[in-house]
């Protein structure tokens, strides 16, 4: 229950969620003209900032750069890689996909050929409620396969459905492992919370953020765009509304895990 309620909760506040609400109460106050056109005023301006470039770019970034790369990545004891950037192997899918947060695995895979760490622990469990019979852990473990990580490198870790549980479960293989220092890879926007919680348990932990969706060049863009930018910049595009809402799921997952204590 309380997954599905975790999931459910930011759909009423992020863009989408706010503008079909916004829609619905326009509707339904018609017969009272001024309140009813002031609302759809509230959806134009909605629509326009929630997908505006600035504001996505500005949003983003204040989770994304809490974490930047380490200009020296230290050798550790192992390489943990969190599970949500996949897509399970389903007809008509021959294999287990990536999506964008794949880029995870990737790095993961690269830090320990490259001889960071020697192991990989990849943690997430099965998401019942989804109807999956496999762990995203097993998932992960057929990419990270595909790129060459030996399996007999790579420790699963199958019971977490959520960031704490990632590092609550985690820390239980350290610690029976006789690991000290983890190199920690998830998505950039991702490590704000996942770094704090795996901090939390204890573990000595360094953030190798990947996936960023801004980088410094798309930064200057914004700071001194030209005509034809500025264009493009001032219209809304589903893309934005697409990452303010992310930016918006991670606050409220920061938010939740404070209330609950766990940060």
């Amino acid at each position: 229950m309380w997954f599905i309620f975790s999931k459910f909760l930011p759909l009423l506040v992020v863009p989408l969620g706010l503008c079909l609400m916004l829609i619905v109460l326009a509707l339904l106050l018609r017969n009272r003209q001024t309140l009813s056109r002031n609302l759809l005023l509230l959806l134009i301006a909605l629509i326009f900032v929630s997908g505006n470039r600035w504001v996505a770019t500005k949003a983003v970034q204040s989770l994304e750069w809490q974490h930047l790369p380490p200009a020296e990545i230290p050798q550790a004891d192992a390489i943990v890689t969190l599970g949500g950037g996949h897509r399970h192997q389903d007809w008509p899918r021959l294999i287990a996909e990536v999506g964008e947060a794949g880029d995870r695995y990737l790095l993961a895979g690269h830090l320990q050929q490259e001889g960071y760490a020697d192991t990989i622990i990849v943690s997430g469990g099965i998401i019942y409620q989804f109807g999956y019979e496999n762990s995203e852990a097993q998932a992960i473990l057929s990419v990270l396969k595909m790129i060459g990580v030996d399996e007999a490198d790579v420790i699963l870790e199958e019971r977490s459905t959520n960031t704490y549980e990632n590092a609550v479960e985690t820390r239980k293989i350290v610690e029976e492992e006789g690991f000290e220092k983890i190199l920690l890879v998830t998505s950039a926007l991702h490590m704000p919370r996942a770094y704090a919680l795996f901090a939390g348990q204890g573990l000595d932990v360094v953030a190798v953020p990947t996936d960023y969706s801004i980088t410094e060049f798309e930064l200057n863009q914004i700071v001194d765009p030209n005509f034809a930018t500025l264009l493009l910049f001032v219209v809304p595009d589903v893309e934005y509304m697409a990452i303010n809402s992310r930016v918006i799921r991670e606050y409220i997952g920061i938010a939740v895990y404070r209330m609950l204590g766990r940060l």
